[in-house]
C-alpha cells in the first residue's frame, strides 16, 4: 500500500498536481519505506511548514526526523533545535491551539527534554481531547504516545496506543510496524502482544 500510495503521489507531481501538503504526505510514504535520504531531497523544495485543522509540521522538524534515522545526530539536533524555537513563538502566539503544543512537546522529546515534552504533548490533548472531538483529539494522544515511545516511557506510549487502537483511526497494527517512530517500542511486551492481536488486525 504504502509503495503504491507513494507512486500515486510522485506521478502527481510530476504531472505539475502535487500541493505543498501532499509533499508532506509523501516524505511520510518515505519514512515508511526507509527512503531516508530521498525524503531530505524532498524537503529541499517543501514549505516551511504545512497545517490543516489535525496538524501543524514544520519543515525542521522532518528533518530532524530523517538526520536522526540516518544517524546523524548533529543535524537532528540542530534541526529539532530550530524546530522547538519557531514552535516556542507559535505557542506564545497560540497557546488555545493544541497543534502546537502537541508539535512542541515532539520536538522537546527529540531534543530529550522528557518533561517538557510530556507536559506539552499533554496539554495538546487537554486543550483537544477525543470527547470533545473524534478526530482531532485522536491525534493529540497520537502525538502523546509518540513522545512517551521518544522519552523512553514505553508502558505509557502503550497505553495511549491500546486506547487508539480500539478507535476509528488513521493508527493500524500496520502503521505501527512500519512507521520508525515507534521503533522504540519494539521488542516491548505489551506492544509486541498489541502487534500480534488478530482481533486488532486490519491487513
Amino acid at each position: 500500500m504504502g509503495r503504491q500510495a507513494s507512486k500515486a503521489l510522485n506521478l502527481a507531481g510530476e504531472r505539475g498536481a502535487l500541493t505543498p501538503r501532499h509533499a508532506f504526505w509523501v516524505v511520510g510514504l518515505d519514512a515508511v519505506e526507509g527512503e531516508y535520504e530521498a525524503a531530505l531531497e524532498r524537503l529541499r523544495e517543501a514549505p516551511d511548514a504545512v497545517e490543516d485543522q489535525r496538524r501543524y509540521v514544520p519543515r525542521v522538524q522532518w528533518q530532524a526526523v530523517f538526520h536522526g534515522l540516518l544517524g546523524d545526530r548533529e543535524r537532528a539536533r540542530a534541526n529539532w533545535d530550530s524546530s522547538r524555537v519557531h514552535l516556542e513563538e507559535r505557542v506564545a502566539e497560540h497557546p488555545e491551539d493544541p497543534r502546537f503544543h502537541s508539535a512542541l512537546g515532539i520536538a522537546y522529546a527529540g531534543l530529550g527534554r522528557k518533561e517538557e515534552a510530556i507536559r506539552e504533548g499533554k496539554l495538546g490533548v487537554a486543550l483537544m481531547p477525543p470527547s470533545r472531538e473524534a478526530l482531532r483529539g485522536i491525534v493529540r494522544v497520537e502525538d502523546l504516545a509518540r513522545i512517551y515511545a521518544t522519552v523512553g516511557e514505553l508502558d505509557a506510549a502503550v497505553e495511549e496506543i491500546e486506547t487508539l487502537l480500539d478507535r476509528p483511526g488513521e493508527m493500524t497494527q500496520h502503521t505501527l510496524r512500519r512507521e520508525p517512530w515507534w521503533r522504540p517500542l519494539h521488542g516491548h511486551p505489551r506492544f509486541e502482544a498489541l502487534l500480534s492481536n488478530e482481533d486488532l488486525s486490519t491487513e
